[in-house]
């Protein structure tokens, strides 16, 4: 399998995941490395594919209620959520 095959069936079923976790999907499934322009170079940057499949639409709105709850203090919500 070509490694642009690999990154596409990572994300086919969400593709707002991040480069990071794309990686480590490639690595996993089908032992190939690749890296993070490659990825960029597939599907775009993260920054424009972040709001699109579950963890999208999800997570994010998740965090944005999170993030309500502390006010928008992102340094008061990230000291809580690093303690869970």
């Amino acid at each position: 399998m070509k490694k642009a095959d690999a990154i596409r069936e990572a994300v086919r079923h969400d593709p707002s995941l991040s480069n990071e976790q794309i990686k480590k999907i490639v690595q996993l499934r089908f032992g190939l490395t690749v890296g993070s322009n490659h990825i960029n170079n597939i599907l775009g940057p993260f920054s424009k594919r972040k709001h699109l499949g579950l963890a999208g639409k999800h997570y994010l709105k998740l965090a944005e209620q999170c993030l309500a709850g502390f006010g928008g203090d992102r340094r008061l919500a990230m000291t809580y959520l690093n303690l869970v």
